[in-house]
């Protein structure tokens, strides 16, 4: 990660996540269904593209996007901050699970001694 005197690095925050997850509803897209815009096993046009429901680099489609935010709905779960006791939380679906049965707006949370091959992280960057 990245820290200096004007700029740090870390995991999203669960509010962060969530203030996303609104800017993308209120610009009239679906949080609790997206399968039309992630790389989900069960993704639809337009998203279901060669290489769906497959783990992809970042970036692999413009139509996994999101107010040009790439892969938010599938790809991996994405590790955030939010954390109780020893579990962590993640959030985001992966390219296995349905975009409606996993949609970006919930939360999900493991041991965070676990490691999975389906589970990423994005860094969110702070200027100061």
């Amino acid at each position: 990660m990245y820290k200096t005197s004007y700029v740090k690095s870390g995991l999203l925050t669960g509010t962060m996540w969530d203030t996303t997850c609104k800017w993308i509803k209120n610009s009239g897209m679906d949080v609790s269904d997206s399968r039309t815009w992630g790389n989900h096993s069960n993704s639809i046009a337009p998203a279901n593209i060669t290489g769906y429901g497959a783990r992809r680099k970042t970036g692999y489609s413009e139509y996994w996007k999101a107010k040009n935010i790439h892969d938010l709905a599938g790809n991996v779960w994405e590790w955030t901050n939010e954390a109780y006791s020893i579990q962590r939380f993640f959030r985001g679906g992966n390219f296995y699970n349905g975009g409606k049965t996993a949609p970006i707006k919930h939360r999900y949370n493991s041991d965070i001694n676990n490691t999975y091959g389906g589970v990423g992280f994005r860094i969110a960057l702070y200027i100061l």
